[in-house]
């Protein structure tokens, strides 16, 4: 059974992720921490479309719409430069109206910017990545480092006048 058949029947929210390296030699590519080999024409317009296309298989398992989440994928199946692109355009991501889910947290390509720094030296970079997410849209944020990102999360929502979202 499916993640999608098991999400309809327990009628819990089921979260959406792109992520072209769901193949084998993907995976094994991603943990050999080569880069990705995808290419892509219109990063952001393949990635919704993609997305849509998950949407579409998990509502035709019976997963309710309110009950799904988007999920761009940074961390997976991407170069360091489509990351940053994907944050700088994320307000370019069309989900249909969904949440948009965003989990940089420590990831590669926060340590490559930053010189090379460990998973966990790269709070700051989490923090930064989070907040210009939050800017373009991003509602729902994964971290390892809750209280630094929320009190982060919190200011920016202030400043947007969303308050509250992050609270």
């Amino acid at each position: 059974m499916s993640a999608a058949a098991v999400a309809a029947q327990a009628g819990v929210p089921l979260v959406v992720m792109h992520n072209r390296a769901r193949s084998a030699s993907g995976y094994e590519s991603r943990l050999a921490a080569q880069p990705p080999p995808y290419e892509y024409a219109d990063l952001l317009g393949e990635i919704s479309a993609e997305l849509k296309q998950g949407i579409g298989v998990a509502q035709a398992h019976g997963v309710a719409r309110w009950n799904l989440i988007a999920d761009p994928g940074i961390g997976f199946g991407k170069t360091v430069d489509q990351h940053l692109q994907l944050i700088r355009e994320l307000d370019r991501l069309d989900v249909a109206g969904l949440p948009i889910l965003f989990g940089p947290s420590r990831k590669s390509f926060i340590g490559k910017v930053l010189g090379g720094l460990e998973a966990t030296e790269r709070v700051e970079g989490t923090i930064a990545t989070c907040i210009m997410a939050i800017a373009r849209g991003a509602a729902i944020l994964r971290v390892h480092d809750v209280r630094a990102v929320s009190r982060a999360a919190r200011m920016a929502d202030a400043i947007l006048g969303k308050h509250g979202s992050f609270a």
